[in-house]
């Protein structure tokens, strides 16, 4: 489709309101407070059209009774999960893809909501305390896309494949399985304190944070072994395998971790110049 790549307005663009308040609550002391919405715009979409969506067989998931996704979480043993898509085997490797603006088959979004919350004190001596949260999410949303054509480039000459203006759907084209990720909104802490130490002109500095965990994923591969008996498909998937994932992504994350970094700095004078050292260590208490 020639208007994305020669077209005025078409280009891939993100758009940011940024709103922040500041205010000193006591003398050296201050809280600032910052709302952000960022969202992405003009998606592009590849359809390809030798493979429309009736070509693809849905089918369900059970899952092995002994599957476990990660140590401390499993997934029941009777949980079925539908939605999935496999390529019927007769439809040949034949492609033609038409990279067009993802508008054309619907609407795609992807916004960013956040809200940070600081508080800065000045200590004597040029100390400095600060802390504060953070907390936000991205929610992406291809539903109305999924089912006609992927939200991604494909290989077309004179198109410049890139990662603007797309959004990979987890479960693949054209299955409409988590089209609509929402991860929960998951605080980040951290704080700082840096203060002059008494001997020898060194200054003493600590940042502690506290932040989520890794998201956890439940990949669960479907081939010849497992086709017939843990599946509807029916038949062994098409390309011999596919790789299923049985839990939302961004929705199961792993425990919360905590880590300490210390610096140790000293300013040492060289004529006119002055010359600053440190000595780092980073996670002190090796956390993970």
């Amino acid at each position: 489709d020639k208007p994305i790549i020669e077209g005025f307005g078409f280009r891939q663009n993100d758009q940011e309101i940024a709103v922040g308040l500041q205010h000193e609550i006591l003398p050296r002391v201050s809280v600032d407070f910052q709302f952000t919405h960022h969202w992405f715009g003009n998606f592009v979409a590849s359809q390809d059209t030798l493979r429309p969506p009736s070509v693809y067989d849905p089918f369900c998931v059970t899952p092995a009774t002994n599957f476990t996704i990660t140590s401390g979480y499993a997934l029941p043993s009777t949980a079925q999960l539908c939605g999935f898509m496999n390529r019927q085997p007769n439809t040949g490797a034949n492609t033609f893809t038409n990279v067009t603006r993802a508008s054309n088959f619907g609407d795609v979004s992807d916004v960013y909501t956040g809200y940070d919350l600081n508080v800065n004190a000045r200590l004597a001596r040029g100390g400095i305390v600060s802390g504060g949260v953070s907390v936000g999410h991205e929610v992406t949303d291809i539903c109305d896309v999924i089912g006609k054509a992927s939200v991604t480039y494909a290989s077309v000459a004179g198109v410049l494949a890139s990662t603007s203006g797309t959004l990979a759907s987890t479960t693949g084209y054209p299955s409409t399985l988590y089209c609509r990720v929402v991860p929960p909104y998951q605080p980040d802490w951290k704080g700082l304190v840096s203060y002059p130490l008494p001997w020898w002109d060194l200054r003493a500095s600590a940042t502690v944070q506290n932040r989520p965990g890794p998201q956890i994923l439940a990949n669960y591969t479907i081939n010849a072994g497992n086709a017939l008996t843990q599946t509807t498909l029916g038949r062994t998937p098409t390309g011999g395998s596919q790789v299923t994932q049985l839990i939302a992504p961004n929705s199961i994350f792993g425990e919360r971790f905590t880590q300490v970094d210390v610096r140790f700095g000293k300013g040492f004078k060289a004529g006119r110049s002055r010359i600053q050292g440190s000595l780092d260590l980073f996670n002190v208490f090796n956390s993970s």
